[in-house]
């Protein structure tokens, strides 16, 4: 996917852009001389794939959604950053609208970077259900994921309309959580023209050629033309003299002032695409170790370190997969620690792949030591070559987890 428009895009009535598919690419929507939304709606929703640089959807210069317009990123599960608007001085300015960003995973530092203004009444920000590197985000931890600006929170679950639905042209929300459409409201979003679904990737029996199309459609304004047809005149004689009774019948045609579409295709190999970032989580209670955890002072259950891909990346089909996972220190050595005995138990453990998603997670038993001992928290850096990952990519994976010490130990 590679959409870029060097000039400033406008946009007054009833107009929607839908974007949706499998993406494998550099970047993705870019409008470079930024965008103003009037009263219609920008959807980019329901994407999957890997970037290699850039965000899925870029703002640039400025951004403006005005009288009723909708922004709306949702469903997407990117390697990669979301979305990208002006950054301070400049912003993203809602007046009258709504940015919706919810239902996202996400790899990186950020979600998202920029910012985005609030102005007028009836503005909304809506922010909720969010992933990055494989971790669910907390409202509190959106601040630090790039979210700047005054939100209103919405959990994973919840039937809420600025999520679902373009609001001017949505009636009600169903029983079902469905957006009920107003006249002038089409398909599932009740957007402001009908808009088919268009799935632009070119599918190909092996894995290394990426290959994607998208198409963007723009419906204008519509005008009404008539044409009157004399189709019968009746007489009829009266005291009064003759009476004329005319019937005419109209013919109302309605034709679109413009309809233009942009069809973008884009090739690159996998190797090209970026490594994703690894999520690294444990099985322990609080989900990070102590070094009671390694002591043996927690559950007689084994602790299991795990590193999983984010979609759409799998790990190769490879018998000795751990042998393209290393493990360094990178905080300050402690001879009791992983620079101790504990540590080559640790490096020479096995990994296996996870029972419940062998394609995507990895983990390994944590070894258990009863004279590990660390003054200060240690950060180990889980380092893995791109063969392990299938089709593999373009540098290598990272993760970290953190080992502390502030509990003492049994």
């Amino acid at each position: 996917l590679c959409v870029y428009a060097s000039a400033r895009v406008l946009r007054r009535g009833a107009l929607a852009a839908r974007v949706g598919s499998q993406v494998y690419a550099a970047h993705g929507l870019v409008f470079d001389g930024g965008m103003r939304a009037n009263a219609s709606a920008v959807v980019v929703n329901d994407n999957a794939g890997a970037l290699t640089g850039g965000a899925l959807l870029v703002l640039r210069g400025s951004a403006s959604f005005v009288s009723g317009s909708w922004l709306s990123v949702r469903g997407n599960s990117i390697s990669g950053r979301l979305l990208s608007v002006p950054s301070y001085p400049r912003s993203a300015d809602l007046v009258q609208s709504t940015l919706t960003l919810h239902g996202n995973a996400g790899s990186g530092a950020v979600v998202m970077d920029g910012t985005v203004a609030l102005g007028g009444a009836s503005r909304r920000f809506v922010v909720g259900c969010l992933a990055l590197n494989g971790q669910a985000l907390e409202p509190m931890d959106y601040r630090s994921a790039g979210i700047i600006g005054e939100f209103r929170p919405v959990a994973c679950g919840m039937c809420d309309a600025d999520v679902h639905c373009f609001a001017a042209a949505t009636r009600a929300m169903s029983g079902s959580c469905r957006c009920r459409c107003a006249e002038g409201g089409y398909g599932r979003d009740c957007l402001p023209v009908y808009l088919p679904h268009v799935d632009g990737c070119n599918r190909t029996p092996g894995m290394p050629l990426l290959s994607h199309t998208v198409t963007l459609t723009e419906t204008r304004s519509v005008k009404p033309t008539w044409t009157p047809i004399l189709s019968t005149a009746h007489y009829s004689p009266t005291q009064h003299g003759p009476t004329e009774t005319l019937q005419v019948t109209e013919t109302v045609a309605l034709l679109p002032t413009r309809s233009p579409t942009a069809s973008v295709s884009s090739t690159l190999w996998w190797s090209d695409v970026a490594c994703p970032t690894l999520a690294v989580t444990t099985t322990t209670a609080g989900g990070s170790l102590t070094q009671n955890d390694i002591r043996g002072g927690g559950s007689a259950v084994p602790t299991l370190l795990m590193v999983a891909l984010p979609p759409p990346f799998r790990w190769a089909r490879d018998p000795q997969l751990g042998t393209h996972l290393s493990l360094v220190l990178v905080s300050t050595a402690q001879p009791s620690g992983f620079g101790g005995p504990w540590g080559a138990m640790l490096r020479n453990a096995t990994w296996v792949r996870n029972a419940t998603n062998p394609s995507t997670v990895l983990e390994l038993a944590v070894p258990v030591h009863h004279g590990y001992f660390i003054a200060a928290d240690e950060t180990i850096v889980i380092r893995c070559d791109a063969a392990a990952v299938s089709g593999g990519c373009k540098g290598v994976l990272l993760g970290s987890f953190t080992i502390r010490s502030d509990t003492l130990p049994a």
